[in-house]
């Protein structure tokens, strides 16, 4: 998935998953994004900075990864764009002991 658009956003839900890691590029026209993970059990979230600037091109770099997280719960992973203009790349996500949904949004 590669996005060039200011502010774009991609989100996925996880179900069943104790683990995951968000692989994809790392590059010098790469920025800032944000991760949000939320709880739907107890309604907490967790935010960080991805920051996947490289002057070397790199296609297979763990971008973001979390690991513990509680099996009965449903999580959402949120991840934003923080600058116009500059590139979202992900190419696959591993996840531990469950299964996930997608959804992308273009503004």
């Amino acid at each position: 998935m590669l996005i060039n658009a200011g502010n774009a956003t991609v989100s996925f839900t996880l179900r069943n998953t104790t683990a995951f890691f968000l692989w994809g590029a790392v590059n010098f026209d790469h920025t800032a994004k944000m991760a949000i993970l939320t709880s739907q059990k107890d309604i907490s979230a967790e935010a960080m900075t991805i920051n996947d600037f490289s002057t070397v091109l790199d296609f297979i770099q763990i971008l973001y990864w979390k690991s513990n997280l509680n099996r009965s719960d449903i999580s959402t992973v949120q991840i934003i764009s923080l600058e116009n203009s500059k590139a979202l790349s992900f190419s696959s996500l591993d996840i531990i002991d469950g299964y996930v949904l997608f959804n992308l949004v273009r503004k």
